[in-house]
C-alpha cells in the first residue's frame, strides 16, 4: 500500500471533506428550522413530522456499511458525486410533495441515502491520505459539521423568511450540488514511483543477436563465384585447386537436387510447414577435408535457403510476438490490478481510525516505520481465478467488506455488545432530540424566534471547539481515551435531562455550550474507543455494525420524542427521557 504523504494535495482533500460535512451536517442539524414550518403546512403529528428530519441522519448512517462497499470498489469520487446529485433531487422533489407520507419518503429517505453516500467517503479519504497528521486532518476536516451547523441555522431562517419552505429546499438542494465540485477534488493517492532498472538482457535482442552471430558464422564458408577456380577456407585462406574445386561443385549440386526434391515432396504433399529441413551437419553445411585442409560449403541454392530462413524467422517472430504480447497483457493487467487495490481504502483496517496512527500498538510494534506499518494493517483478499467472470469475482472489493463488517463473531465478545449497547443504541436514541426540539422548546417559553434559532448556532460554535479538543487530549499519552469519551455522554446526557429547570435564555446558551462541547467529544472519539477495547483488526467490523444501530436509533429517538409531546403536551418528558439514554451510554 502507498504511504500516505501526510500533507501536500492532502490538504486540498481535507478542505474538500470540511466543505462536505458542512453541507451535510449544516442540512440535518437545521431541520428543527423547518420541523415548524411543515408542521403547519402539512398538519401532521409531531411524531410524523419529525421522522422526515430523523430519516436524514439516520439513512446516512445506516446506509454507511454498504456505502464504504461501495467507496472500495468505486472509489470515493464517484460515490460522493452520485450521493450529491441523489440528495440535491430529493431535495428540489420534495417542492412537489402534498401530503407528510411523500416527504418522508422523497425528502427523508432519498436524501439521506443520498447524504450518507457524501458523508462517509468525505471521512475515509481523509484518513487515506494521512497517518500521523491524522487527528490533525480529520479534527479540520469534521469541524465542517460544527461550521455548518452555526451557518445554517439562520440561512435555513432567512429563507424561509422570504421564499418560504419550498423555495428554501429548492435553494439548498441547489447548495448540495457543491458537492460534486468537492467530491471532484478527491483523486485516488498515486502509488510511490519506482526508479526503472534497465534489465542485463532483453529477450527479443538477445534472439537478433544470437541470429546475427549465426549469420556471421555462416557467412564464413566457401565461395565458389567471387575468384575463379578458387577455394576459400574457413581460415580464409585461397587455395587454387582444381580438383578440390570439382569435388566442391559436386557437393554443391547435389545438395540443391536434395533440397528441391524435399520441397516439392512437401509442396505435393498440402503442407508448407516442414519447408524448412532440420540442421544437420548434412543438409547445413558440408565440410570436405583434403590434405591439411578443412574446407566448410555452405549450399548455393541461395533464393531456397533465404525462403527457407524467412519463413522461419516469420514463424519464430510470430510465435515470440504472440508470447510477449500475452505477457505484456499479463502484466499491464496484474499492474493495474495492483494499483486499484492500493487506493481501495477499506483493504486498511485503520481506515476509521481518526486519531493519529503513532498511538496505536501497530505503530509501535512496527519500530516506528510507516512502510512496515502499512504492511502490518494491509488486508488485501487473494485474487479470483483468471477464468472467473462471476459477479462475485467482479465485485470482490464489495462483497469482501460486507463480509468483513457483517461478521457476526464479534457479538460473542461481551465488551463490544456493552460498547454496542452504549454508543450504538443508548446514546444516539437521545441525540438528535436536542437539535429538534431546542428551538421550539425555546419559543413555548417565550424567546423571540432569532434568538431560538441562535441557540442552534450556539450548538455548532460548541461543536467545532469539543470536535479539537478531545482529538488533541486523544493523541496524548497520559490520557484515557475511553474515560473521556464517557465522560462526554454522562455530561451531555445529565445536562439534557435538565433542560425543563432551564426556563430563562442564558440558562439555555448555557446548556447549549455544555451539550455541543460534549456530544462532539462523543462523536470525535466514537472509532477510537473500539481500537482500544477491541483492537484494530476488530475496527472495520465493529464500527460497521455501530453504524447500522446507531442509524436505527436515531430513526426511533427523536419521532419518540414526538410521540412523548403529543401525548403530555409537553417537551419536559421528552428531554428526561433523552438525556437519560444518553448518560446511560456513558456508563
Amino acid at each position: 500500500l502507498p504511504v500516505p504523504p501526510d500533507g501536500g494535495w492532502g490538504w486540498v482533500v481535507v478542505g474538500s471533506s470540511f466543505f462536505l460535512s458542512l453541507i451535510v451536517d449544516g442540512c440535518c442539524y437545521s431541520y428543527g428550522i423547518f420541523y415548524m414550518e411543515y408542521l403547519a403546512h402539512f398538519g401532521a403529528s409531531k411524531a410524523k413530522t419529525t421522522l422526515v428530519g430523523a430519516l436524514l441522519p439516520g439513512c446516512y448512517l445506516l446506509v454507511g456499511p454498504f456505502v464504504s462497499a461501495l467507496a472500495n470498489k468505486y472509489g470515493c469520487r464517484i460515490v460522493c458525486i452520485i450521493g450529491s446529485l441523489i440528495s440535491s433531487f430529493a431535495f428540489c422533489i420534495s417542492t412537489l410533495c402534498t401530503t407528510i407520507d411523500q416527504m418522508i419518503f422523497l425528502y427523508g429517505v432519498l436524501g439521506g441515502v443520498g447524504f450518507g453516500m457524501m458523508y462517509l467517503p468525505s471521512v475515509v479519504i481523509v484518513s487515506f491520505y494521512f497517518d500521523r497528521k491524522r487527528a490533525l486532518a480529520t479534527g479540520l476536516a469534521v469541524c465542517g459539521s460544527g461550521v455548518g451547523t452555526f451557518l445554517f441555522a439562520p440561512l435555513c431562517k432567512w429563507l424561509l423568511s422570504i421564499y418560504g419552505w419550498k423555495g428554501a429546499n429548492m435553494i439548498l438542494g441547489g447548495i448540495i450540488l457543491n458537492g460534486i465540485v468537492c467530491a471532484s477534488l478527491y483523486r485516488p493517492m498515486e502509488p510511490p514511483k519506482q526508479k526503472k532498472v534497465k534489465p542485463s538482457g532483453d529477450i527479443r535482442q538477445s534472439i537478433i543477436m544470437q541470429k546475427i552471430i549465426q549469420e556471421k558464422e555462416r557467412q564464413r564458408t566457401i565461395s565458389t563465384g567471387s575468384l575463379n577456380n578458387t577455394v576459400i577456407t574457413i581460415d580464409n585462406k585461397l587455395i587454387k585447386d582444381p580438383d578440390m574445386l570439382k569435388k566442391v561443385q559436386e557437393i554443391i549440386i547435389s545438395e540443391e537436387q536434395n533440397q528441391l526434391a524435399a520441397a516439392q515432396n512437401n509442396t505435393i504433399g498440402g503442407s508448407t510447414s516442414n519447408l524448412t529441413q532440420p540442421k544437420t551437419p548434412e543438409n547445413e553445411e558440408r565440410k570436405l577435408s583434403l590434405g591439411s585442409n578443412s574446407v566448410e560449403i555452405k549450399p548455393v541454392n541461395k533464393h531456397l535457403t533465404r525462403v527457407q530462413e524467412d519463413k522461419h524467422k516469420v514463424q519464430f517472430n510470430h510465435e515470440e510476438d504472440s508470447l510477449l504480447t500475452a505477457s505484456t497483457m499479463s502484466l499491464k493487467k496484474q499492474k493495474q490490478k495492483e494499483k486499484d487495490d492500493m487506493n481501495r481504502p477499506m483493504y486498511r483496517q485503520d481506515i476509521f481510525y481518526s486519531g493519529s496512527v503513532t498511538s496505536i500498538v501497530e505503530y509501535a510494534q512496527s519500530n516506528d516505520d510507516m512502510t512496515s506499518y502499512m504492511a502490518s494493517i494491509a488486508s488485501i483478499p487473494p485474487p479470483p481465478p483468471e477464468d472467473d467472470h462471476s459477479c462475485k469475482a467482479k465485485c470482490l472489493p464489495i462483497f469482501y467488506v460486507l463480509q468483513t463488517i457483517f461478521d457476526i463473531s464479534l457479538f460473542g465478545s461481551p465488551t463490544f455488545i456493552v460498547l454496542l449497547t452504549g454508543t450504538g443504541i443508548l446514546a444516539f436514541t437521545g441525540f438528535f432530540t436536542p437539535f429538534m426540539y431546542i428551538v421550539e422548546n425555546a419559543i413555548l417559553l417565550g424567546v423571540d424566534e432569532n434568538s431560538a434559532t441562535f441557540l442552534l448556532s450556539i450548538l455548532g460554535i460548541c461543536n467545532i471547539s469539543g470536535r479539537l479538543i478531545a482529538g488533541w487530549l486523544a493523541d496524548r499519552n497520559w490520557t484515557d481515551s475511553v474515560l473521556i469519551h464517557n465522560i462526554a455522554l454522562i455530561l451531555a446526557g445529565v445536562a439534557t435531562a435538565l433542560v425543563p429547570l432551564f426556563t430563562s435564555y442564558v440558562m439555555m446558551v448555557t446548556y447549549c455550550i455544555v451539550f455541543g462541547s460534549c456530544i462532539a467529544s462523543f462523536i470525535t472519539l466514537r472509532s477510537i474507543v473500539p481500537v482500544e477495547l477491541l483492537g484494530l483488526q476488530r475496527l472495520t467490523n465493529s464500527f460497521g455494525l455501530m453504524l447500522l444501530f446507531q442509524g436505527a436509533a436515531a430513526l426511533v429517538g427523536a419521532p419518540l420524542s414526538g410521540f412523548i409531546y403529543d401525548v403530555t403536551q409537553s417537551y419536559s418528558i421528552s428531554f428526561v427521557a433523552s438525556g437519560a439514554m444518553i448518560a446511560a451510554g456513558g456508563l
